[in-house]
């Protein structure tokens, strides 16, 4: 999805002092590549994560890609509606803080980014479901980790204040440093707290997430755009969500007749 809606910006790289069946051909096989070190990248941080997290719980605790109980993609959906808008809340806390403002050493592009993309729609699409797999990998080879090797409080507590004080460098003064670090320890401790005592081992809820956490924002930029053609984007956008909802909830409903397995 992302080559197919780039294909205009790779055909203006081309260069006129090679025919243009070669460059065809070398922009054919670097996707290739591209598209093969993305695929073992997802697969190797995902194994990565299914390692070490059967070491740190067990392999019976950990959830199957299918054929799981109802309740398991009931609370999918909860997790991908509720997570998501606790994330947009989380997102505008600092603005909250009118008398505490953050001075920061550049400032935010003011127009939304994806607009130049032949379809905004597709960008979004393809972003999310990158961003499914990156984020459900890294949050699970985290957690894996740190149960598996950073077992005492002090140490985990240790390990979110360096954390966050790496995070927290685009700022103009030690106070807003200070503000910035503490935010990002705030967000640390929000997504611990939702890791080990909401979502825990509800894979589908974490792909469910991730990928909203992109659509919604891209749905509301888009609509708010004053033009037709970004509104049939951020429509088609809408209902791409709305689809992904809806696979869990026809699970649920599917296997809420039958009586749940043990998890």
């Amino acid at each position: 999805m992302t080559y197919v809606n780039r294909a205009p910006q790779l055909i203006t790289n081309y260069s006129t002092a090679s025919p243009l069946a070669t460059y065809y051909v070398i922009l054919f096989i670097s996707l290739v590549f591209f598209t093969a070190f993305y695929l073992a990248g997802a697969f190797l941080l995902l194994g990565l994560s299914w390692f070490f997290l059967a070491r740190a719980f067990g392999r019976e605790h950990l959830p199957d890609w299918s054929g799981m109980p109802a309740r398991y993609y009931r609370d999918a959906i909860w997790v991908a509606i509720f997570g998501t808008a606790t994330v947009a809340g989380l997102s505008r806390l600092p603005g909250l803080f009118a008398r505490w403002p953050l001075l920061r050493h550049a400032l935010g592009a003011a127009v939304p980014g994806g607009l130049d993309a032949v379809n905004p729609a597709v960008s979004a699409m393809a972003a999310s479901v990158w961003a499914s797999f990156f984020a459900v990998g890294v949050v699970a080879l985290a957690a894996g980790l740190i149960a598996l090797f950073i077992r005492p409080f002090w140490m985990r507590a240790a390990l979110a204040v360096l954390i966050a004080t790496l995070l927290a460098t685009n700022v103009a003064t030690p106070g807003a440093f200070f503000r910035d670090a503490a935010f990002r320890l705030l967000m640390i401790a929000v997504v611990w707290l939702g890791v080990t005592r909401v979502v825990r081992f509800n894979l589908m809820g974490y792909f469910l997430l991730s990928a909203m956490t992109v659509l919604v924002p891209a749905v509301v930029e888009l609509l708010q755009q004053p033009n037709s053609y970004f509104h049939a984007n951020g429509y088609a956008l809408g209902a791409f969500a709305f689809a992904l909802l809806l696979w869990p909830l026809l699970e649920w409903r599917r296997r809420g007749a039958s009586p749940d397995k043990p998890v």
